[in-house]
């Protein structure tokens, strides 16, 4: 790998018979990354609300097709049945008591 000035990193020569120490990957593949930044800690903010609020959306639609239809609460006053035009149907109201 060769000297790289911009972030202060001497270079590691290539020789065809050498024997080296084993040393940590992100030593030598991320020489540029010279600590943390004040920007780490809210990027990975930012990304755990997208997975959550990814994983919340996924859990609730899974839900609502687990519910379609069955007579539980989520669907309670929602259309239940679906005709082969894509028509959704609401369920029959009882009759009125005759007075």
């Amino acid at each position: 790998m060769p000297e790289d000035r911009a972030i202060p990193a001497a270079g590691v020569s290539a020789e065809p018979r050498s024997t080296r120490a084993f040393v940590s990957d992100k030593q030598v593949l991320q020489r540029e990354a010279l600590g943390s930044s004040a920007l780490q800690l809210p990027a990975y903010l930012v990304l755990l609300v997208i997975a959550a609020a990814w994983l919340g959306t996924i859990t609730w639609g899974l839900a609502r097709l687990a519910s379609a239809g069955d007579g539980t609460e989520a669907s309670a006053g929602r259309p239940s049945r679906v005709r082969s035009g894509g028509v959704r149907l609401r369920r029959p109201r009882p009759p009125a008591p005759a007075p």
